[in-house]
């Protein structure tokens, strides 16, 4: 299953049935970024001919809804980000004076991982406090801040972590407490890539009650089960290594399974080598010899556990060829690929798709400058800027068009163009006739030039696809020049009390009476969804008490006392209306 369809089956197995797994919410919809809740939604709609937003309203409620509702609206960052006054009704919203929640959080949901960090340091500056600790600490103000419902704090916190964290504490999460989250561990560390492996064991040893992520996975599962996980977060060449010796171990050998693994694992045998004399420091080469009886048999099995390899950093990405010589010997065999696939193009007239071989002829341009970046094996924007300009089809300029033009062959949406998102834009390229009508690229050394462009700070600046549509705008009632928004739609207050956040709409309202001496107003409103909990619904377990009485209890501890008659009378009448 791709990773796209495999996040919205999640998200649908999370709210089919009785029920709403909030957690799965949570985990894949936070964890997601911009351009993955976009691919997400699109795949959800392909799949289950319902729309995820909609499917999401209809099964939760409250801030909890609003936050999930928000964050997967937010396909684009905010264009206009004012940091100061983020701050200012952030604040308000914590110390519960009434802001409009659910730009509130808005002002978090539209908001790449970058400008979190640059809210979080203005907040710091501003108020003396960390803004995460704030919303981390569930008793702080305890029944006023709009942050004490333990999904939509969830949802906050996640928010404010980076990428790496987000997912390492979604992890955690699945662990931690009795029981485990299988569906949550294998939804998250299913599709990782070999480097995202590396940063998610890194990270769980970082953060709170984190540590060995393989020692916290084998305490938690077992059998097979426990060995599938392990595989999904271990390196690649750890895995066959303990595969290889899982053969050879035991009463007899698979030759099989070991015939498979080794020819599976020959093209990083050299790091095979090193984690099975981690196992066994015998070595890889002497258990065969033990093993295997057959003499032309184990003889290349010997030779093949002996072949060296060389190392580079596109091997993990599914790369074969050896790191080409230098830049030049690069960019000249993708220019000849690619010409030659121009040529066939034209002459077919018809689109094609290049084969293995000169997928791979072209990964050397991707394999020098992937090497190279940020994100090696793949490609960060510096790292297209100098591929892009070596081969001969640079963006426009260094700054919106080339990150335009990154975000284009992004196409998985990780952030990163990877080995596939290469290949796929190569493919479109080669088909184009902007490409394969023009005149071909340089194929000699003397006529390769690449120009030494150093690449500016432009592009740092440029926030693509960045708008303010679909965002509020208010000034929190703090006056100024900006129109005030329109005041909130009255809260939904049979919601409210289920999702539990009725108290804080409450706290701080004033009970009032109708013309007929019953209460009225909010305070009327939950009233009347607490008899109807209690009436048609099976309340036990999910109120300590009696639903009615957890209203009436709460309005005398905020000093409404006198309100007690109106309220049982507001009871009574909602009682007979059902």
């Amino acid at each position: 299953m791709k990773w796209a369809e495999s996040r919205a089956t999640a998200l649908h197995g999370a709210m089919a049935g009785w029920g709403t797994a909030e957690d799965q919410l949570i985990r894949v919809i936070i964890c997601a970024n911009f351009k993955e809740r976009q691919i997400i939604q699109e795949t959800y709609k392909r799949m289950f001919n319902k729309g995820l937003i909609a499917h999401v309203e209809s099964e939760t409620s409250g801030n909890f809804k609003n936050i999930l509702v928000a964050v997967l609206k937010c396909t684009h960052p905010k264009a206009s980000v004012d940091y100061d006054k983020d701050c200012e009704d952030l604040k308000a919203a914590m110390d519960g004076l009434g802001t409009n929640e659910k730009a509130i959080i808005q002002i978090v949901a539209g908001k790449t991982p970058q400008q979190i960090e640059t809210l979080k340091a203005k907040y710091q500056e501003k108020y003396g406090e960390d803004l995460y600790a704030r919303i981390d600490d569930e008793t702080w103000d305890w029944g006023m801040s709009m942050f004490c419902g333990a999904n939509f704090r969830a949802c906050m916190l996640g928010l404010m972590r980076e990428p790496t964290e987000r997912l390492a504490c979604a992890v955690r999460d699945c662990m931690v407490g009795w029981g485990t989250d299988d569906t949550g561990l294998i939804t998250l560390l299913v599709h990782l890539s070999e480097r995202q492996r590396r940063d998610l064991v890194s990270k769980y040893c970082d953060i709170k009650n984190g540590g060995d992520l393989y020692k916290a996975i084998e305490a938690d599962t077992n059998g097979d089960y426990k060995r599938a996980l392990l595989a999904l977060v271990k390196p690649p060449p750890q895995v066959w290594a303990e595969a290889i010796m899982s053969s050879m171990k035991g009463l007899g050998t698979s030759d099989n399974l070991l015939i498979n693994w080794m020819c599976l694992a020959k093209e990083r045998m050299d790091e095979v080598r090193e984690h099975f004399t981690a196992l066994d420091n015998r070595g890889l080469a002497k258990w065969i010899d033990g093993d295997c009886s057959n003499a032309d048999y184990k003889d290349t099995l010997i030779r093949l556990a002996n072949r060296r390899c060389e190392r580079f950093s596109g091997q993990e990405v599914g790369l074969s060829i050896a790191p080409p010589i230098s830049k030049e010997d690069a960019i000249l065999k993708f220019t000849t690929t690619f010409n030659k696939l121009c040529k066939r193009r034209k002459q077919k007239a018809d689109n094609i798709i290049p084969g293995e071989e000169d997928q791979q002829a072209m990964g050397n341009a991707f394999l020098y400058y992937g090497a190279l970046s940020s994100c090696a094996p793949n490609l960060d924007i510096p790292g297209l800027w100098d591929l892009t300009n070596a081969v001969g089809f640079p963006p426009g300029d260094d700054g919106p068009d080339l990150v335009a033009t990154f975000h284009e062959w992004d196409v998985s949406g990780t952030g990163e163009i990877t080995w596939n998102d290469f290949v796929r834009e190569m493919t479109t390229r080669i088909n184009d006739p902007n490409h394969f009508e023009a005149d071909p690229l340089p194929e000699t050394i003397d006529g390769i030039s690449i120009p030494d462009k150093p690449l500016g700070d432009a592009w740092k600046h440029v926030n693509h696809n960045a708008s303010d549509e679909g965002y509020e705008k208010f000034d929190g009632g703090n006056g100024g020049d900006v129109p005030s928004p329109p005041p909130p739609a009255a809260p939904d207050m049979y919601a409210a009390f289920c999702d539990g956040s009725w108290k804080d709409v409450l706290s701080s309202v004033q009970p009032e009476t109708d013309g007929a001496g019953l209460l009225s107003g909010l305070w009327g409103e939950c009233v009347a969804a607490a008899v109807k909990v209690e009436r048609t619904e099976d309340w036990q377990g999910r109120f300590p008490d009696a639903p009615v009485g957890l209203v009436i209890d709460y309005m005398n501890s905020l000093g409404h006392g006198d309100f007690q008659g109106a309220a049982e009378g507001k009871e009574q009448a909602c009682a007979a209306s059902l």
